[in-house]
């Protein structure tokens, strides 16, 4: 789960906010190197660049724009947990890895739902850093903090 980058007030992504996914994706590169990647992102140009620069530095692997990706000011429905849990779940049988490229919301807090759905305890995070991502390997449902400032 990737949280955008540092943004403007224009709601794109600042030379800042670029720089730091930049660095992610090469460190994603090379973690998700030889693996079948798809990348599902909210709709707001932060992450649309996010995904962007990602995707560019993954090769160029499919992409998917989903609205239960998006931000809801702090805080994660029960029924959007669900929403993002099926799109994962629909992916999750053709890929080697699901990248969300999403919101502060959804990377504090999803993870954790996820691990409850599979019988893992993942914590909540608070305040997931701007271009990070957190990374839950789906069999030992331990996670990894990529690119933690």
């Amino acid at each position: 789960v990737v949280r955008h980058g540092v943004y403007d007030s224009s709601g794109t992504l600042s030379k800042m906010g670029r720089d730091q996914i930049e660095k992610l994706a090469r460190k994603m590169a090379v973690s998700f190197a030889g693996m079948k990647v798809v990348i599902l992102t909210s709709h707001q140009f932060r992450t649309l660049e996010t995904t962007k620069i990602i995707g560019e530095a993954l090769g160029s692997p499919q992409s998917e724009v989903n609205t239960c990706l998006s931000s809801w000011e702090g805080d994660l429905p029960l029924a959007q947990k669900r929403n993002i849990l099926e799109l994962v779940n629909e992916y999750a049988d053709k890929f080697d890895v699901v990248i969300l490229v999403t919101h502060m919301e959804v990377i504090d807090l999803f993870p954790t739902f996820w691990g409850l759905s599979k019988g893992f305890v993942i914590r909540e995070m608070m305040d997931a850093p701007k271009g990070s991502a957190r990374v839950i390997d789906t069999v030992r449902g331990v996670e990894e903090m990529l690119l933690r400032p």
